[in-house]
């Protein structure tokens, strides 16, 4: 970082010389975003088309699933990359890849949910195994809650603690009451009095999600063939499974697992490359001093895997890729490095400055480069439209929630079998901050569970969880 570079950032953040810093400033970031984003979107992209040649070309559905989305992806690559076009059609063609970005994160949103859903039925399959078995080895109760006790509190880390705390009740059989466990969510929701808004709101969304409460859009639309088997392992007569039904389910529970785990994979390369591209487009007016040579070494790779996208390489393309691609890799790191250290001023300049922006015709950069900064977040779904809801949580809004959440709550686990009601108590328990007070009531816990549950074969399935994950 050189000494202007320095100066630049220093005088920002102290309000010196900013009719000079902030044009400066602006072009600076977009430049480095720029740069970063077309070296980011071509090395993902090259990622993409290798890990669907290798691991999905020939896997039917995923490849279907996925063929329509990347469609387009590839059309917007040419249109606003490699040909130039987000010069003249910038808005259209933003337009374009944001549209692409939300049908990722609609289809995204509806295979987590039906993860969380899968995830019960998988509890309750899980705890039936040994049911079918020729024969199993029971295990000493009174030397696994020994095990159990020093694998929670052989640490002095209270966050380390607190999580296998929850892992815990996750998985130990669940005999509690309705009503208890009903006041247990009651009790964790009202901890968001007083709080942000965002803050309850995302919670709410991890008890609903949890409890198969949560109904997401495009649930209709997409992926029938989840919807196909969800219902089939809702409506499966648990309590009367044979073997044979018992290994189909489970074989579909598994068979649709590693779909998912696929699709999954993908749309997540797939959004990251869209992420970059809208970085590039966003940017493209306002980055005036970019390596000329690096953007055409991008283009120029992405031309060869867009052409031959569906296709094996033949090896001159593929010398002549890897050669091109050894001249950028590692100049990614470099650009967000650089990034890093600009964008901290960026809120600065926005909530200090916003007059002197407006005068001197900086809003519209702005308004791009905090929306690059949301596209540069960890969570590449995240909702850059979403404005974070900062008011506070006032009583009556807390008790709409809590009444809509725990009543919904109610109706379901009267219409689905004790199992699957288990199965939800289980998975939200293991979310909810932790209920205890203290060490002895978290080991109380844990020997009345066993205690409480009379189904051999279940309590051994749950004893043989927690000694799998103690031991790794």
């Amino acid at each position: 970082m050189n000494k202007e570079f320095k100066k630049m950032i220093r005088e920002l953040n102290d309000g010196k010389n900013l009719e000079e810093r902030l044009p400066q400033y602006s072009n600076e970031v977009s430049t480095v975003l720029n740069e970063y984003a077309s070296l980011q979107l071509t090395l993902e992209y090259y990622g993409l088309k290798e890990y669907i040649q290798e691991e999905i070309s020939d896997t039917k559905d995923t490849y279907e699933e996925i063929k329509p989305t990347l469609a387009v992806l590839n059309e917007l690559l040419v249109a606003c990359f490699v040909n130039g076009e987000a010069v003249g059609k910038r808005e259209g063609l933003v337009k374009g890849i944001d549209r692409l970005r939300n049908q990722v994160i609609e289809k995204m949103d509806v295979i987590t949910a039906y993860v969380d859903e899968f995830r019960a039925y998988e509890y309750v399959l899980n705890r039936m195994e040994l049911s079918f078995a020729d024969g199993y080895e029971e295990i000493n109760e009174e030397e696994f809650l020994e095990r159990l006790r020093y694998y929670l509190f052989a640490t002095q880390d209270p966050v380390v603690i607190n999580s296998r705390i929850q892992e815990m009740v996750g998985q130990l059989p669940v005999r509690m009451l309705k009503a208890k466990f009903l006041d247990y969510v009651k009790k964790s929701l009202e901890r968001y009095k007083d709080t942000d808004r965002q803050s309850l709101n995302t919670f709410e969304y991890m008890i609903r999600t949890n409890a198969m409460l949560y109904v997401p859009k495009g649930v209709d639309t997409h992926f029938a063939d989840l919807k196909a088997v969800a219902g089939r392992l809702k409506n499966a007569d648990y309590k009367n499974l044979d073997k044979t039904t018992y290994q189909k389910l489970c074989t579909l529970l598994m068979d649709s697992s590693v779909y998912i785990n696929q699709v999954s994979d993908i749309y997540v390369s797939i959004q990251k490359v869209i992420n970059s591209l809208y970085i590039y487009v966003l940017t493209l007016p306002y980055a005036m001093n970019c390596n000329q040579k690096l953007q055409h070494t991008c283009k120029e790779i992405v031309t060869i895997v867009n052409k031959k996208f569906e296709k094996k390489l033949s090896q001159e393309e593929t010398d002549t890729l890897f050669d091109l691609l050894n001249t950028i890799v590692g100049r990614q790191e470099l650009c967000y490095e650089k990034y890093m250290a600009l964008e901290g001023s960026l809120l600065e300049a926005r909530n200090h400055h916003g007059t002197l922006i407006e005068a001197l015709s900086l809003r519209a950069v702005f308004e791009c480069l905090e929306v690059c900064s949301k596209l540069c977040n960890n969570s590449v779904f995240i909702d850059i439209h979403k404005e974070e809801m900062q008011e506070q949580v006032t009583e009556e809004l807390l008790g709409q929630k809590i009444e809509s959440v725990l009543t919904e709550m109610d109706e379901l686990m009267k219409q689905q079998p004790q199992c699957l009601n288990r199965a939800v108590m289980a998975n939200v328990l293991s979310i909810l901050p932790v209920f205890f007070s203290n060490s002895n009531e978290v080991l109380e816990y844990a020997k009345s569970s066993l205690e409480q549950c009379k189904n051999i074969e279940e309590k051994t399935v749950a004893m043989r969880l927690l000694l799998n994950e103690m031991a790794e």
